[in-house]
């Protein structure tokens, strides 16, 4: 991988970090890896891991499910790969089902897209292992593939 690949990566990370006003954002208690494989369902809630479980802002579990739902595709086979375009229909329907529950402050709903993109941007380094996580990479294509999909997305 490039060193100009990871440094455009910082560049976009550090405005969209830049552009949230985290001291406007209300907090509350997260699960903190919110996902389908680590909550059991049946007609309600039955099981669901707290590994990650902690105190922060109120919408990042949902910014990050929307990010995985409108940003990655899953196969099948467990294997994912970065979409050419988001996919906002999912990202909308998360947000209405959300907001049902947990209704948005004028200022979460202004940040929600920068949470989104760091999401992303996250879950490329962790599914790349890029952060030396020993599971390996669950993207099907190369990472020069993925890189060019990421900036793609980063920059709509």
């Amino acid at each position: 991988m490039s060193s100009s690949f990871i440094k455009e990566v910082f560049k976009i990370t550090e405005k969209l970090i830049n552009q949230i006003e985290r001291t406007s954002l209300d907090r509350s208690w997260l699960h903190g890896d919110p996902a389908e494989e680590n909550c059991v369902f049946k007609k309600y809630l039955l099981f669901c891991d707290l590994d990650n479980f902690r105190y922060g802002f109120k919408i990042w579990d949902i910014a990050k499910l929307m990010s995985l739902e409108g940003g990655i595709d899953h196969s099948a086979f467990g294997q994912r790969f970065l979409l050419e375009k988001w996919k906002t229909n999912r990202i909308e329907i998360l947000r209405e089902r959300f907001c049902l529950y947990v209704p948005f402050s004028e200022i979460e709903f202004q940040t929600l897209p920068q949470l989104i993109c760091l999401h992303l941007v996250l879950s490329f380094i962790s599914e790349f292992a890029l952060d030396d996580d020993a599971y390996g990479s669950k993207f099907t294509k190369n990472i020069s593939f993925e890189a060019d999909n990421l900036l793609i997305l980063l920059r709509l």
